[in-house]
């Protein structure tokens, strides 16, 4: 005889099961929708074996649009460590610690960019009664020696930095990214980058635009991240870039 119990287990085995084969498509959806910073492809450079883990081009040339972000400087922390709390401070701002512009002490709330702590992160995020400004994605991290800079690229409804939410923390700062030409070297799948993947990634991208006969402009890398680290390894996309010369 089937018991009331069995039954129920049956029926949240099968719950379970059909949020366990939906993730990915969520997870993939809720980034894709996003907007992400405008370029163009100028030039590929070689070209990944194409498999169901790394379907992106080896190295691209890009020419990015300006845009803004509003960015925090951790140091002396671990790239994992200094990506998180860097995380949760912007995403703070953007869930309404801030000052709407013209509103005396009112918040914004801007759409938030893409995630890159773990889920837990988002349940301990207070924000505040701000405006809430739109995500978009990737979140950035600029990397100098040990020092790191988490960056979110705010929506492109606003056109300067003055017309963003004034932010409550003293270490946000909101600043304006012009066009730039960048080298791209882009992978997915994998585990969380570390710092030893980066420095992987840095040298694989360096060796390319050496044989292209392409100039870097600067050395330090930034890290773009458009999945959050709890969604499935396959589905996962990072960017190292670097400026190049014109």
């Amino acid at each position: 005889m089937v018991t009331t119990t069995a039954i129920a287990a049956s029926v949240g085995g099968l719950a379970v099961g059909i949020v366990g084969i939906a993730w990915p498509f969520v997870s993939w959806r809720a980034v894709a929708n996003l907007e992400k910073p405008k370029f163009v492809v100028l030039e590929v450079l070689g070209q990944k074996k194409r498999s169901f883990y790394d379907r992106e081009p080896a190295i691209t040339i890009r020419q990015y649009a300006p845009y803004l972000v509003a960015e925090v400087t951790a140091e002396g922390k671990d790239m994992r460590e200094a990506i998180s709390d860097g995380f949760r401070q912007v995403a703070n701002y953007i869930f309404g610690n801030n000052i709407a512009k013209g509103s005396g002490e009112t918040s914004e709330a801007i759409a938030m960019t893409s995630p890159v702590s773990a889920e837990e992160d988002f349940r301990s995020m207070k924000g505040g009664s701000g405006e809430k400004i739109a995500m978009t994605s990737p979140v950035a991290t600029d990397m100098d020696g040990a020092k790191y800079v988490v960056s979110f690229v705010m929506p492109s409804k606003y056109r300067t930095k003055e017309d963003l939410p004034k932010p409550k923390n003293p270490n946000l700062r909101l600043r304006e990214v012009s066009g730039s030409k960048m080298a791209a070297v882009s992978w997915r799948g994998g585990a969380r980058p570390t710092e030893r993947i980066v420095e992987s990634k840095k040298e694989e991208l360096l060796s390319a635009l050496k044989e292209a006969g392409i100039h870097v402009e600067d050395a330090s890398p930034k890290l773009a991240q458009y999945y959050p680290p709890f969604a499935p390894r396959f589905i996962r996309l990072q960017d190292l870039l670097l400026p190049v010369k014109e």
